[in-house]
Parts: C-alpha cells; sequence; structure tokens
C-alpha cells in the first residue's frame, strides 16, 4: 500500500513537471536578408513557392516562421477559418526552405513583409468593408443623389447606395482574401482616382458641370477603387504604402516644379491646365515607380519607414517657406521653388537619417506622427503667449517645434 502511494506520488510529480514545461519559439525571417517575416498566399505565389523547399499547401492568411530553444524550426500556417497548422523543420528542411527563398527574391526582385501580410475574416474584413461604406457616404452616395436633380428621390437614392454597399462590400469581402495593401490602395483608389480624373480633365479644358463633375466623382472614384484593389492583390504592405506615398510626392513635386519654371502657378486657365498636367504627370508616375523603392533600395524600408518619408516631406515643406511667410515682396516662382526644394529635400533626408539606420513599424511611424503634431502646437503656444504677430517668427516655432517633436518621439 505504501509503495503504491509512494509510487502515484512519485508520477504526480513527473507529471506537474512535465506539464510546467515550456516550449520558446523566436519569430525568424524567412529569407537571409531579414525582410519576410511573414508570407501570405497572394505573396507565396507571386514568388512561386512550391515543394520540397515550401511544404504549405492549400490556401492560407498567413505564414510565419519560428526557431525553437533546440535549433529546430517550425512554419506556423493560419488558415482563413481561424485553425492554425504547424510544420516542423528538419535542418535540410531548413535548408531548402531558405534556399527557395533566396531564389525567389532573385527572380522577382526584393520584398519587404515584415508585419502579418494578410488581413482576412478577423479582423481584417470589417475595415475593408468600413473604409467602402464610408467612400460611399461621403463620395459616391452624394454624385448619385445629385444625378437624380430631385430633392426627395436623391434622398432615398443616397441611403440605398450607402446601405447598399455594405452587402455588395460584404459579398466580394467574403469571397475574396483581402490583404492589408488591397484594404490600403483600394480606399486610397477612390479618392485618388477621383483626384486624377478630375485634374487630368481639367488639364485637357473640360468644363465640368454639375452632373459631370458627379459622373467624374463616380467613374474616378469606383475605377480607382477597384485599380488599387487588384494592383495591391500581390503586393507587400510596404510596397503599396510606397506606391501611394510616391504617387503624392511625385504629384506635388512635379507641380512645383512646374510653378518654379514659370510653367504654372498664375491664375490664368493655361498655367492651371499645366499644373493639373504636371499633378497627373507626376502622380501616375509616382504610381507606378513607388513600389521599386522598397524592392530595390539596399537596405530594408517597411510600411512604418515610408509613412516616416512622408511626414519627412511635410515638415521639409514648411521648413522651405519659412524664410519667405508674410513677406509679399517675394516673387512666386522663387516660394515654388523653396517649397518644392523643401519637399524633396524632407523627403531625402527621412531616408538618410530615419529610413536607413531604423526599421519603423507602422505603429511607430505613427506615433513620431503624433509627437511632430504635438511639437507643433507647442511650438505655437510660444509666440501666441508672446503676442507676437511676425508670421516668420509664428511659422519658424511651429516648424521648429514639430521637427523637434518627431525626434523626441523616435526617442
Amino acid at each position: 500500500m505504501r509503495r503504491s502511494i509512494i509510487l502515484s506520488l512519485l508520477l504526480l510529480v513527473a507529471a506537474v513537471h512535465t506539464g510546467s514545461a515550456q516550449t520558446t519559439e523566436t519569430p525568424v525571417a524567412f529569407d537571409s536578408g531579414g525582410r519576410i517575416l511573414s508570407v501570405s498566399e497572394a505573396l507565396a505565389n507571386r514568388l512561386g513557392l512550391a515543394a520540397p523547399g515550401w511544404p504549405v499547401t492549400g490556401s492560407f492568411v498567413e505564414a510565419r516562421l519560428f526557431q525553437n530553444a533546440d535549433g529546430g524550426q517550425v512554419i506556423v500556417v493560419q488558415r482563413s477559418n481561424g485553425i492554425n497548422d504547424r510544420y516542423q523543420l528538419s535542418a535540410e528542411q531548413g535548408v531548402a526552405l531558405r534556399a527557395a527563398f533566396v531564389a525567389a527574391t532573385d527572380r522577382v526582385g526584393r520584398v519587404v513583409a515584415e508585419d502579418p501580410a494578410s488581413l482576412v475574416a478577423e479582423p481584417a474584413r470589417w475595415p475593408f468593408i468600413r473604409n467602402q461604406m464610408l467612400m460611399t457616404s461621403v463620395l459616391y452616395g452624394p454624385a448619385i443623389a445629385t444625378l437624380t436633380h430631385d430633392g426627395s428621390v436623391g434622398a432615398g437614392a443616397y441611403l440605398l447606395a450607402v446601405g447598399g454597399s455594405f452587402f455588395a462590400v460584404t459579398k466580394i469581402a467574403n469571397e475574396n482574401s483581402i490583404t492589408r495593401a488591397q484594404n490600403s490602395m483600394a480606399t486610397d483608389g477612390a479618392l485618388r482616382g477621383y483626384l486624377f480624373s478630375a485634374a487630368a480633365l481639367n488639364a485637357l479644358g473640360v468644363n465640368l458641370g454639375q452632373d459631370a463633375a458627379a459622373g467624374t466623382i463616380l467613374v474616378g472614384g469606383i475605377g480607382g477603387s477597384m485599380i488599387g484593389f487588384q494592383r495591391a492583390r500581390t503586393m507587400t504592405n510596404s510596397e503599396a504604402q510606397s506606391a501611394m506615398t510616391g504617387s503624392t510626392l511625385a504629384a506635388v513635386a512635379a507641380m512645383g516644379l512646374a510653378a518654379t519654371t514659370g510653367l504654372s502657378g498664375d491664375a490664368n486657365s493655361v498655367h492651371q491646365r499645366r499644373s493639373s498636367a504636371a499633378a497627373v504627370i507626376g502622380g501616375a508616375a509616382g504610381y507606378v515607380l513607388g513600389p521599386r523603392y522598397p524592392r530595390q533600395a539596399r537596405y530594408t524600408v517597411t510600411a512604418g519607414d515610408i509613412s516616416v518619408v512622408r511626414l519627412g516631406a511635410v515638415l521639409g515643406l514648411l521648413a522651405g517657406i519659412t524664410p519667405i511667410v508674410g513677406d509679399s515682396a517675394v516673387d512666386n516662382h522663387l516660394a515654388a521653388g523653396l517649397a518644392t526644394a523643401g519637399w524633396i529635400g524632407g523627403a531625402l533626408i527621412a531616408d538618410r537619417i530615419a529610413v536607413r539606420p531604423f526599421n519603423y513599424s507602422e505603429s511607430e511611424a505613427r506615433m513620431i506622427g503624433y509627437g511632430a503634431w504635438g511639437g507643433a502646437l507647442m511650438g505655437l503656444a510660444v509666440p501666441v503667449m508672446a503676442k507676437s504677430g511676425n508670421d516668420t517668427f509664428i511659422m519658424g516655432m511651429m516648424t521648429g517645434g514639430a521637427i523637434g517633436g518627431a525626434f523626441l518621439a523616435h526617442h
């Protein structure tokens, strides 16, 4: 009896010890460059991953690679139904996996996938549905109401459009795996498509009436959203952010250069048409070439890095115009040149001092942006309390505060 009790106690202790054993897994990159920490099904197809180097089969949302404390590796695959599959890799399979990614990136070029690459179901589907309903509420719905030429009918059409958009977009989200890149570019594409269409028509000298303007919103907005959605299907998040930011940077820079050289900038219709043409050409070029930035850079460029570059351009523009604010004697071409130089220079400086040495997550980039905003408000407090009416001093304190706030937020 005593022996059986002692044996039972020993077995209980062993069971408790076994149950408390802990396995530590550390996320690691799939590639030797440390750029790909997450693989979506779209990215796997783009890279042409297949057996034997790539063991994952079937449809999936996201795959991540982890290394055990004993040196072994495991691929954790999230399926669309919420189930996680685990693929244990032997040493030979780990070598084959790394070789598959080396061959793939040599073939298609560099990619950066530093965040969870795909958003489907929870929480991905709902941001996509929410954003598209918002676009219907503020863009498509009012345009549809305008085309009815009747207040009551237009109000009803607006409500039908906004309500119906939920079911139409939900159907799309249920039938497709929505990536973060697709969600971002579909939303951005609605606004960018409308603005590009309006600018292109203005460049051609087309005067838009009320109905034509509403039609431009519908055609440009919906068309731009569809183009962004389809184009982002094989993009990583950093590539999508680079396409959108590159388009904005290039469009503003092209308009600035046109104004600096005297091709545009005045109030007459010819100069306005040239300015619109410059915006369309520059924006389209940036949209197409933008993804090359993270692909071809010799250092890792994350989606957060792209946001920091965009912030750098804004801060550079503010710094460029600070010395001439309030000076009515300054030539318009000179003012445009200073603003453009600051815009381009700010982006380049941000790339050099922030993007190259650091890899920002999107949340970190947002915090730096909030820091710049908070610093700008603190800077404005100085001339307000000093009751200063000097425009240059006010702008200088705001700009200096924004730059200082960004650096403090970074640290």
